[in-house]
């Protein structure tokens, strides 16, 4: 599996749904990647789903680097590392936020409404 900003990847110049869809999926969930590599076909909410990705986009946004690093080459999610980098934030509040977005468990990422 090999991670690559969508934003490079993208033929248009302009944000629209597809380059917004293609940017959620470059950056999938615990669950979406035990589906996708698991041995049993799971299944998941992809509300949940969409929200642990735009967690993970916080993440980039906020260090201004690729976070491709938080996935594993078992192809799952290194949770250490996605710790490690949430509990450098400054902002409380952000930090709070970005916690709840990547949150394991799924429905507990709903609560950031």
């Amino acid at each position: 599996m090999t991670l690559k900003d969508p934003w490079l990847v993208s033929n248009s110049s302009s944000i629209n749904v597809d380059t917004s869809s293609h940017l959620l999926m470059s950056y999938p969930s615990p669950e979406k990647l035990s589906t996708a590599y698991g041995s049993k076909l799971n299944t998941y909410d992809e509300f949940s789903s969409n929200l642990f990705s735009v967690g993970v986009i916080g993440l980039e946004i906020y260090y201004l680097e690729f976070v491709e690093s938080i996935y594993s080459k078992k192809k799952d999610v290194n949770l250490e590392e996605v710790r490690s980098r949430v509990k450098k934030f400054k902002d409380e509040k952000l930090r709070r936020g970005v916690e709840c977005l990547l949150n394991v468990n799924p429905s507990e990422r709903k609560k950031i409404y």
